[in-house]
């Protein structure tokens, strides 16, 4: 299976499975929807990072290409096959990236952003829960921080650049 197909189908998945997760009929059903956004969601980011390494080789235009993906995602992206996928390699990551410093920052600016849509979603949880807004109402409350990170992953690139 090609990267572009493994990151096409686990955004199918994951938004087939979100889905399901909105509607559940019981709480079995919405513990077997979470699994499957876990494994859907574990597909989107190696096969996006592997199409990326794959097509850009240059430091600068991967700075780019990645602050593009984070704003028009896998559309353009187009399907790339490993030919020695489904072989087990010794280490299973290049130490030599840790030490690249546009890698670091793009891993860094992944996990940021993983915590701040963790932050929205209790945010929005306490809000309508704990302070009794309306959906609404903690949408707009909410408005600041996600222009805040629009923002952000426009500038992304911008600083992934300057520390390649």
């Amino acid at each position: 299976m090609g990267r572009r197909t493994l990151l096409l189908l686990g955004g199918a998945g994951f938004a087939a499975a979100s889905v399901v997760a909105a509607f559940p009929t019981s709480p079995e059903m919405l513990i077997a929807a979470r699994a499957l956004l876990g494994i859907a969601g574990a597909t989107l980011a190696p096969s996006t990072l592997g199409l990326i390494s794959t097509m850009f080789r240059d430091a600068r235009q991967r700075s780019v290409a990645i602050g593009l993906l984070l704003v028009l995602g896998p559309i353009l992206l187009p399907d790339e096959r490993d030919p020695a996928a489904g072989r087990v390699h010794p280490t299973s990551v290049d130490r030599t990236l840790v030490r690249n410093r546009a890698f670091t920052t793009v891993v860094i600016s992944m996990m940021l952003v993983t915590v701040i849509g963790s932050l929205m979603f209790f945010t929005a949880q306490f809000l309508q829960l704990g302070a009794g807004l309306a959906p609404l109402q903690a949408g707009f409350a909410m408005l600041p921080a996600a222009l805040a990170a629009i923002v952000s992953f426009g500038g992304a690139p911008l600083l992934a650049q300057r520390r390649s």
